[in-house]
């Protein structure tokens, strides 16, 4: 009876191994993954950082004649200070990814730094379009990490950001705010709802 008792023990021991094995390997190769998707989103973060400063220095002289602002001006104010913000925060991104074990608070973090990032730029722009491109570009890339809690967080700023944007933030004082950006706005809405809908049915395919 005794050995029956052991051998029963030692083959549910064995498949217990095996399952914690399984699991184990599972985990690994989720979290090696998500290592891969970390390094390609911190590198379109910088992509982007470069990406836009090159297009602000050549905005300004496509449109100089347009142009209410000196070019030092300019220069600083749409140029200069978001490259300087958005590259530091590269940086820091970069350095505590590879501070940090815990793979989940390394995708916040790296979500959290891009979101950042696209808010800096649409507060400088206060255009709809800049709005669509960053803010929905950021709701599908929160999909790579297979996390409804970090896509449904990153839409909720993303809204929240927007508003900010649109509404409260005034970073270009000529700005003011018309009938079209609200008819505009309410556009924004209903594509916010369709982008998080569309992410949300990613995640669960």
């Amino acid at each position: 009876y005794n050995y029956e008792t052991k051998g029963g023990n030692t083959a549910q021991d064995r498949l217990y191994e095996i399952f914690n094995d399984n699991t184990k390997i599972a985990k690994d190769e989720i979290n090696s993954l998500q290592t891969y998707f970390r390094l390609i989103h911190i590198r379109i973060q910088l992509v982007i950082i470069i990406i836009a400063f090159c297009f602000e220095f050549s905005y300004y002289f496509i449109f100089q004649n347009q142009m209410p602002l000196s070019f030092n001006k300019y220069f600083l104010k749409y140029i200069m200070l978001p490259f300087v913000i958005n590259f530091l925060l590269y940086i820091i991104t970069k350095i505590l990814n590879q501070k940090f074990y815990d793979s989940k608070k390394k995708n916040y973090l790296v979500m959290m730094s891009s979101l950042l990032q696209s808010f800096l730029y649409i507060v400088v722009h206060q255009l709809f379009v800049t709005i669509y491109a960053g803010l929905l570009l950021m709701i599908f890339l929160s999909t790579i990490y297979h996390d409804k809690k970090l896509t449904r967080l990153t839409s909720l700023i993303s809204f929240m950001g927007a508003i900010l944007a649109v509404f409260v933030i005034k970073y270009d004082g000529d700005h003011t705010i018309t009938s079209k950006d609200i008819s505009d706005f309410i556009v924004m809405v209903f594509i916010f709802i369709v982008a998080h809908v569309t992410a949300e049915f990613v995640i669960n395919s």
